[in-house]
């Protein structure tokens, strides 16, 4: 061995944070391998532990800002179940976390995969009990909010944390999964994979429904739509089993996976029909003079919803390893009838939420905004009907049965029409006070889902190499900033573009209505106006220019949207999960924790004196 292997050796036993076993990997890995190709998988080695450390500081600054949220709710809501449980669980969660930030951050003091995720199985313990004490039950966060927010947060960061430190890096696997993403079939790879991850996400959503709906029927909460709940998970559970027990090949195909996907989403479109506009998972008050309130149970309306979308993703991709593996149909052409599909339903949530809300002030002439959600969802279910009917695909070929007009002709005229009205219905129903699609619910979701399913199906409908098309891909997809960074290292800021410019336009109509505007809206102004210009700077400026700069706005960046989410959610102006001032609040903090994580720094070298 030469002296300049034994370096090279060296430094990556210096470097490895795994200690001996991944030095003798390293050792197996180089025999016999040409020493260009070595050194090239040593830097890869050595750029994805990087990675992983990076990311792994990034959860530790989550984990600690999630647990100060639910520390001070829990300390704002005096006299709610649970609450001093709520304040130790967030002061316990923040020793663990802010000491371990400081040491691996700070003082360079790294640990071994063991301890790692001994950590996290702690952190994981702590919040699993938190969830089921919190946010089941009427705990103190059994409604939405930031607390009820942060705590699963919580519970799913630190499930993430020690999967990520489960997961030994080494170079034979990076040169694996190199060759599987620069494979020719790369694509069919990650659909294949792609479903078991979504049958995971509805397997615990439904048990979330499961267990409020038992605890609804304990409580004798509107106990027939209770067992339908109940009954539903069950369901739901088991087709969940039966698809990840069987392979493909046992089971049949992907097509019977696709039924099976089939058969979850009618079951879960009947749940928040049934379940989320009403008991037992929604409670309306009629407040008078064509108004109403609503208090939604968290855990059962949102568990409902995720089921609802789980399983629209997994209909998707069960849909797309049908045509990769086991059909001959045009993929764009069937794709887009998906889409179209998903409109449908989404549209018909919004129509029926608009007659539920008449049904609950006994008349649709006392708001004008219920009228306008049902002949809204009505015109948006008539026309992707009549989408669907018209462009299905002939049993005897592969071609649309409608030939009297092009194709494209009158599929880019239909999304035009439908981007447009739920572009219209997005701004006119969500955002004025007075809306009943203002507050959490299940048409507030519906109007937002439809609305992007518009744009994405417009957009299908344009051929592959037309000038729209080559303009989305390269302003959404492929969006290059004046930074020089890759798209992906864009899209958190952009997020946070959009959401900031949403929360501004929530807190503009609360001063337009007639509600005063008052300090917290003049916070929200100035909050948003500072985050505008780091977010300025991080665009336009290359990395190399900012240097550590770059960083330190990021960090201030992050850190000030977890104080202004405290201050905007739990003091004002959106608390209580009050529509998009609320949302969009958590969406540009997301943003910032995702730009945090995937910004390309180019730090250089500090001296002493630095």
């Amino acid at each position: 061995m030469s002296m300049s292997e034994d370096d090279d050796v060296e430094e990556l036993r210096e470097y490895s944070e795994e200690g001996q076993d991944d030095y003798q990997d390293v050792v197996k890995q180089r025999d016999g391998m040409p020493e260009e190709e070595y050194d090239e998988d040593r830097d890869d080695w050595r750029d994805a532990t990087t990675h992983k450390q990076t990311r792994r500081d990034g959860i530790l600054l989550s984990l600690s800002g999630f647990a100060l949220l639910v520390f001070i709710e829990a300390i704002l809501s005096k006299g709610a179940k649970f609450r001093t449980a709520a304040i130790i669980m967030g002061v316990i969660s923040l020793l663990l976390t802010v000491p371990k930030f400081v040491l691996n951050v700070l003082m360079d003091k790294r640990f071994s995969e063991m301890i790692e995720i001994l950590f996290g199985v702690a952190l994981l313990i702590l919040w699993s009990t938190g969830v089921v004490a919190l946010t089941f039950n009427n705990g103190v966060f059994f409604t939405p909010g930031t607390g009820y927010f942060s705590t699963w947060f919580n519970l799913i960061l630190s499930g993430y944390y020690i999967f990520l430190n489960a997961r030994i890096s080494n170079i034979r696997q990076i040169q694996k999964n190199k060759e599987i993403t620069e494979g020719k079939d790369a694509d069919k790879i990650s659909y294949k994979r792609g479903a078991s991850p979504v049958l995971a996400a509805i397997w615990f959503t439904s048990l979330a429904v499961l267990t409020q709906s038992i605890i609804a029927l304990n409580n004798d909460v509107e106990v027939a739509r209770a067992k339908y709940g109940i009954s539903a998970g069950v369901f739901s559970l088991l087709i969940i089993i039966l698809m990840l027990t069987f392979s493909v090949k046992t089971f049949g195909g992907w097509l019977n996976y696709f039924y099976m996907a089939i058969i979850l989403l009618g079951i879960w479109t009947v749940v928040v029909l049934s379940c989320t506009m009403t008991d037992p998972f929604l409670f309306k008050f009629d407040l008078g003079g064509g108004l109403s309130t609503s208090a939604v149970v968290a855990n059962g309306f949102y568990a409902s919803l995720g089921s609802f979308v789980g399983s629209m993703m997994l209909v998707y991709k069960c849909h797309l390893n049908v045509l990769l593996y086991e059909a001959s149909i045009h993929s764009k052409k069937t794709t887009r009838l998906l889409y179209m599909t998903f409109l449908m339903l989404t549209s018909f949530l919004v129509f029926v939420q608009g007659i539920q809300e008449c049904n609950d002030i006994k008349s649709c002439n006392r708001n004008r905004f219920n009228t306008a959600g049902i002949v809204l969802g009505f015109i948006s279910f008539f026309l992707a009907s009549v989408t669907m009917w018209f462009l299905r695909p002939s049993q005897h070929t592969t071609e649309y049965v409608m030939e009297q007009v092009p194709v494209s002709t009158f599929e880019v005229g239909v999304g035009f029409v439908l981007v447009f009205l739920w572009t219209a219905s997005s701004i006119a129903l969500t955002f004025p006070s007075r809306s009943p699609f203002y507050e959490t619910s299940t048409g507030y979701f519906a109007i937002w889902s439809s609305f992007i399913l518009s744009i994405i199906y417009l957009s299908a409908a344009f051929p592959d190499n037309s000038k729209v098309n080559n303009k989305l891909k390269q302003y959404c997809i492929d969006f290059h900033a004046p930074n020089g960074q890759p798209p992906e290292s864009n899209y958190g800021m952009i997020v946070s573009v959009i959401g900031i410019f949403v929360q501004l336009a929530a807190s503009v109509t609360t001063c337009i209505e007639g509600l005063n505007c008052k300090d917290d809206d003049i916070f929200v102004y100035v909050i948003s106006l500072l985050s505008l210009v780091i977010l300025a700077i991080l665009l336009v400026r290359p990395p190399d220019k900012l240097g550590h700069l770059a960083l330190l706005l990021i960090l201030f960046y992050v850190v000030l949207w977890y104080a202004g989410v405290a201050v905007i959610t739990l003091k004002g102006p959106f608390v209580d999960a009050a529509g998009n001032g609320f949302y969009a609040g958590w969406a540009v903090l997301f943003g910032g924790v995702y730009t945090l994580r995937s910004y390309k720094f180019q730090l250089g070298s500090l001296d002493s004196n630095d």
